[in-house]
């Protein structure tokens, strides 16, 4: 994983949670049926639980685990290179036209007179050669033993070490990214149920405001565009509760998606870690950011990484330059053969059978590639540099969100404070409301009023609550420490 997306799935997750509005299937506020074999615990799953399903049932972190798998082979396939290889063949080969017999006849060179005698030579019949079988089978066994390589096998080793170790820090980043997905998700999901409520609450308020309204005009005591103003409050208020549902539900989507649950509903998640009446936000503190950004640079995969990138890099061309020089590789050769016109192990009729046991040490170097290893070497230097770069410019990305999403959090906490006293003036006004209506000297419509201000400003408080919770979440995801305390 690219610490560029690492970044840009961590400020989604902390500054957009907030998405556009979609077309809402079903009411999602409500809890929704759980599939069989899920099992959820009073109170909801937690964060921890719906991560453990999602890495589960994520199928980009089985993706790369499974490449990870194949840089292990890799690497045994590079040590296998140290060990001696053993190779063994059968050769059969028929003779269509075998040479025959040469035999020299009685007397085929003519007779002489020995001694008085006439005596033919030769005398008798003589086999010259016994002539060939039309088979002929050879059985081999070879053993070859890499000797000495200048290092080279051994860099291949710890080239094939590396990438490994590369391929592992990308596990761990796509795991970091689908935390991150989810998390935010699930936040939204928390925030946005609590919101959809407080909307409806508004929508109900807003409708009897209109009845209210519409009695005054037709009696006179107020004028058109006092219903007019009513009626797109009505609106206002309804439209506000769409967006809420459809947010709340595309987040849900997502939560099912990334965890592998179809059922899961709003209801099935644990409570909101900040919320607005339990007082968790009250004497709230963040770290330093400087302390943030240090632990998020040290820790993240993205990173992590791309240093090893570098590294094999540099592994890459040292590899490639080694396998320039003009220094001969050292190897031993061990064959043992047997050669036969019939078949091995089978009683030899002619005596033809032959064992062979040869010992070779060869050298080899490669004395011009035309270009080929210089190249090699160049694009290794170039990928080296690009790596530097590359995390250089990912470092500076991250500390930059990571700086953001604080500079966010710290915004979120001021507004969630602005927001909390503003309730107190509300709901003090909403108290003399309520004694001047039951006292006769005051409107239904004034109460509501009220009621709807105040509901507002709940409504803005979640939204500052969601984003301080995505913010922190994201934090505490890049950095692995409590950011608030």
């Amino acid at each position: 994983m690219g610490a560029r997306t690492l970044l840009v799935a961590a400020a989604a997750v902390a500054l957009g949670l907030l998405g556009a509005p979609r077309a809402a299937a079903d009411d999602p506020a409500s809890p929704a049926a759980v599939p069989a074999g899920a099992v959820i615990p009073p109170g909801g799953l937690s964060d921890d639980a719906l991560v453990q399903s999602a890495l589960a049932n994520s199928e980009r972190v089985r993706l790369v685990v499974l490449d990870a798998q194949q840089g292990q082979v890799e690497v045994d396939q590079a040590r296998a290179r140290l060990r001696p290889h053993i190779t063994g063949s059968l050769d059969f080969t028929y003779f269509t036209n075998p040479l025959d017999p040469v035999i020299v006849r009685t007397g085929e060179f003519g007779t002489y007179n020995i001694g008085g005698v006439a005596t033919q030579v030769p005398p008798q019949d003589v086999r010259v050669y016994e002539g060939m079988e039309p088979t002929l089978f050879r059985l081999s066994g070879v053993l070859e033993q890499p000797v000495f390589t200048w290092g080279k096998l051994d860099l291949g080793v710890e080239l094939a070490e590396q990438a490994r170790a590369l391929r592992e820090s990308r596990v761990a980043g796509t795991e970091l990214d689908v935390t991150l997905e989810l998390r935010g998700a699930a936040a939204a999901v928390r925030h946005l149920a609590v919101m959809a409520e407080v909307a409806a609450a508004q929508t109900d308020l807003s409708a009897e405001l209109v009845r209210l309204v519409r009695a005054a005009f037709e009696s006179g005591a107020v004028v058109r565009t006092d219903v007019l103003e009513a009626e797109v409050g009505t609106k206002q208020a309804a439209l506000a509760e769409t967006e809420i549902a459809n947010q709340l539900q595309a987040q849900l989507v997502t939560v099912r998606r990334i965890t592998g649950i179809p059922g899961l509903g709003a209801g099935d998640l644990c409570a909101p870690r900040f919320e607005a009446a339990s007082g968790t936000v009250r004497g709230l503190a963040l770290r330093p950011a400087d302390e943030l950004v240090y632990r998020a640079l040290e820790i993240n995969p993205g990173l992590a990484a791309l240093r090893q990138a570098r590294v094999v890099a540099a592994s890459r061309r040292e590899l490639a330059a080694a396998s320039q020089r003009l220094r001969p590789d050292f190897g031993l050769q061990l064959e043992l053969s047997l050669t036969g016109p019939r078949i091995p192990l089978e009683p030899d009729w002619y005596g033809k059978d032959e064992f062979n046991l040869t010992v070779s040490i060869g050298l080899q170097s490669t004395l011009y590639d035309g270009g080929l290893g210089r190249g090699d070497t160049e694009g290794a230097v170039l990928d080296e540099a690009a790596a530097a770069e590359q995390l250089a410019d990912a470092s500076g990305a991250l500390a930059d969100g990571v700086r953001q999403a604080a500079l966010a959090a710290e915004l979120a906490l001021a507004r969630i404070s602005y927001h909390a006293a503003n309730a107190e003036l509300l709901e003090a006004r909403l108290a003399v409301r309520r004694r001047e209506f039951d006292a006769g000297v005051g409107s239904r419509d004034g109460v509501i009023r009220a009621e709807l201000a105040l509901l507002a400003n709940r409504l803005e408080m979640e939204r500052e609550l969601l984003a301080l919770e995505g913010n922190v979440v994201a934090l505490e995801v890049l950095t692995g420490v409590e950011v608030v305390r």
